[in-house]
């Protein structure tokens, strides 16, 4: 992975000097798949990869103008049962802005699916603020005509 964006960061540097388009934008699909193998009998060496890995995503993201967006799997913290980052507190300090997302099919309507995104940090504005979105328009339910009924019989 580290190799792949190193290549990367050459290609997008060659490409802001040529008139091709640019990058906007970087998604790792799952960081979680590629770090967690990493944290197994040798933490110390699978921490000092993880924190590798961030450092080299947060220079591709100031160096190059442009957003990373990552993903990571959440877990249950065993005592509260709230939903936690996978790759747990190390990991946490990483992300400027963290965004949990969650899915939930209404009853009635199987192929309505809604997503919750809820800002769970951010330096720039107040934590707590959640959009329901209809992934099936990629907006607020209401834009949808057929989710209006639908919210309008679940009412």
């Amino acid at each position: 992975m580290l190799d792949v964006l190193q290549d990367f960061r050459g290609t997008v540097a060659q490409q802001v000097t040529g008139s091709s388009g640019t990058v906007k934008v970087v998604v790792v699909d799952s960081v979680t798949a590629v770090v967690s193998p990493l944290l197994g009998g040798q933490q110390r060496e699978g921490l000092a990869l993880m924190m590798q890995l961030a450092r080299e995503l947060k220079t591709l993201a100031r160096d190059l103008g442009l957003a990373v967006v990552v993903t990571n799997h959440v877990t249950r913290d065993r005592d509260s049962g709230k939903l936690k980052p996978a790759l747990g507190r190390s990991w946490s300090f990483v992300p400027n802005t963290r965004i949990l997302l969650s899915t939930t099919e209404e009853s009635g309507a199987s192929e309505r699916s809604w997503c919750t995104a809820c800002l769970t940090k951010s330096p720039r504005q107040p934590t707590g603020v959640q959009e329901v979105i209809d992934i099936a328009t990629w907006g607020p339910p209401e834009q949808n005509p057929a989710s209006q009924e639908e919210q309008t019989l679940l009412q």
